[in-house]
C-alpha cells in the first residue's frame, strides 16, 4: 500500500472576495433619504392599516417617511383578488 500524502488536505485555490465600493452618488443618497420607514408614526400606520383592511378586506402595510409622506402596500393571493381590488377603486372613466 502507498501511504504517500496521507494526512494532508488537498490544495484548492482560495476564493477571492471582492470588496464592494461604497456608492456615494447623488442618486443613491436621494433614494435613501426618501425611503419610508414602517416604524415612523407607528400608531397612525396601524390605525390606517386596520381601516383599510376593514374597508377592502385585504391585508395591507402602511409606512410613513420623515416628512409625513408615505406608501400603502396591499397584499393579495391571486389574480382574482387583484381584480376585485381594482374594481373597488373608482376610476371616473380613466380606463
Amino acid at each position: 500500500m502507498n501511504y504517500a500524502g496521507r494526512g494532508t488536505s488537498p490544495k484548492f485555490p482560495k476564493a477571492k472576495i471582492k470588496k464592494q465600493k461604497k456608492d456615494h452618488s447623488l442618486a443613491t443618497l436621494i433614494v435613501k433619504n426618501e425611503e419610508t420607514n414602517p416604524t415612523l408614526h407607528i400608531r397612525e400606520a396601524l390605525d390606517a392599516e386596520y381601516q383599510i383592511k376593514q374597508a377592502i378586506g385585504h391585508h395591507c402595510r402602511v409606512s410613513f417617511g420623515k416628512d409625513g409622506s408615505g406608501e400603502v402596500k396591499i397584499f393579495f393571493k391571486d389574480n382574482k383578488a387583484l381584480q376585485g381590488i381594482i374594481e373597488m377603486i373608482p376610476c371616473n372613466g380613466l380606463f
